[in-house]
């Protein structure tokens, strides 16, 4: 019997050494009935509380086959449980006497410890480990005998860890019940009552490959980055059920950060671009930041820093890449560390001129304004066909981000320029290295 769908583990006594081991004891009371001419099946005893029942399996006796009802102990309330038996005669006149005697496994004598007369029936409780009998007497004078054996059977949980270091979490469960044996009514020869027990670990909060683990002593990685408890389920094949668990107090910590971009209007990565950095580390008290363009920094506020700026800068990093890669090195208070990357990613320099533009107010193409990505600098000339200067622009980013365009007025006057053919001069660096050196013409039309 598996009912929980995991591995059996065959209970040898296995011991072991325990970090702070919480210890559960489970007793299972086992009654087997066999009697001379008796039929337990047919209900001259029963055990109404019993928890279940099986079968007896005796080796040279074959003639009948007998009840082992199964009572487990502790109760819900933690109290211990004992077990009892109840003879329902079923021959004979009624007014029958009971007599009731204890099995001596040493000499294989009956004592008699209860005798009970005129009653309709008869029950004794509070029985412990051992072999009864009771003899069953009808007014005429017939009797007969009934037998049972009862188990009182220990299960023992326990359940701690075995090694917690920095680079391993390891845990350990040990199970352990003792030996039942039951007697062949024809020769005496002992007969062990199997004990094998299943067992599934499981976790507050759930980790979700624990429970498939078929071993008492697994490898739990990658650990709790939480405080956890742990807990070790036996059941036996009587299927009464026992647990033992304990209390993790983690000291691994785990490395997690969100990123978000400040991007342009058209949703770009344009240099220099602020990125903003969530701290989402657990367990952790110190935060190391390598943002992959030769900065860093090392922090004790998980909030810190919120933004870093990347320009794809060759005067800073001669590659100027346009990937970087982030990394956030924790750890916790007992110096055990994780870490997470993320790959940041700015957009190389663009500049697109347009080769035409309407300036008439009606908030559509209403400037000559310059399609650019990550730029560190631009300078524009606008000439008319004489080759006077109607227009000049000159900014770094910032003012690049913030600049409308060419408006089509004349050196920023109120006068508008005239419709037609403008030459246009542009010389621009971007972060990236990229020099641009363009020049071209642009249609004015109202």
């Amino acid at each position: 019997m598996n009912i929980f769908g995991v591995y059996r583990y065959i209970v040898a006594g296995q011991q072991g050494m325990m970090y702070r081991p919480l210890v559960f004891r489970c007793a299972v009371i086992v009654l087997l009935i066999f009697g001379i001419g008796a039929d337990p099946a047919a209900g001259q005893i029963v055990s109404p509380g019993a928890g279940s029942r099986l079968l007896t399996d005796y080796p040279v006796f074959t003639g009948r086959v007998d009840t082992i009802y199964v009572f487990c102990s502790p109760d819900g309330a933690g109290n211990p449980v004992t077990g009892s038996l109840t003879a329902l005669p079923e021959h004979g006149t009624p007014g029958w006497d009971f007599e009731w005697s204890r099995l001596d496994t040493v000499t294989f004598a009956w004592d008699p410890f209860l005798t009970e007369t005129g009653q309709p029936s008869s029950t004794v409780t509070g029985l412990n480990t051992g072999g009864y009998r009771v003899r069953v007497t009808d007014g005429g004078g017939t009797h007969r005998y009934y037998y049972a054996w009862l188990y009182v059977r220990h299960l023992e949980v326990t359940a701690g860890i075995k090694n917690l270091t920095c680079l391993q979490f390891a845990i350990e469960g040990s199970i352990d019940s003792d030996v039942f044996r039951y007697f062949d009514p024809s020769d005496q020869s002992a007969i062990i009552l199997p004990n094998d027990v299943d067992f599934v670990w499981s976790s507050d909060p759930p980790i979700g490959y624990l429970g498939s683990i078929p071993v008492l002593d697994p490898l739990i990685w990658p650990p709790p980055t939480v405080d956890t408890e742990f807990f070790l389920t036996a059941t036996d094949e009587t299927g009464c059920q026992q647990q033992a668990g304990f209390f993790f107090e983690t000291i691994f910590p785990r490395a997690e950060f969100s990123v978000d971009y400040e991007l342009d209007a058209q949703n770009r990565r344009s240099a220099p671009l602020d990125v903003y950095f969530t701290n989402h580390s657990e367990n952790a008290v110190m935060y190391e930041w390598d943002f992959g363009d030769g900065s860093d920094t090392v922090s004790i506020d998980p909030l810190l820093p919120a933004m870093h700026t990347y320009r794809n800068d060759p005067e800073v990093d001669p590659g100027y890449p346009s990937e970087y890669t982030v990394t956030l090195v924790v750890a916790s208070e007992e110096s055990c560390q994780d870490s997470m990357k993320v790959t940041v990613v700015v957009d190389p320099s663009v500049l697109d001129v347009p080769n035409v533009f309407t300036p008439n107010d009606d908030t559509h193409n209403d400037y000559f304004k310059i399609d650019h990505v990550s730029l560190r600098v631009l300078q524009m000339q606008v000439f008319n066909r004489n080759g006077r200067k109607v227009y000049e622009f000159s900014g770094d980013s910032g003012a690049l981000r913030e600049w409308p365009g060419w408006d089509g007025k004349i050196r920023g006057s109120n006068q508008y320029a005239s419709p037609g053919v403008y030459l246009y001069v542009i010389k621009a660096f971007g972060w990236d290295g990229q020099v641009y050196n363009q020049q071209g013409m642009v249609y004015l039309l109202r």
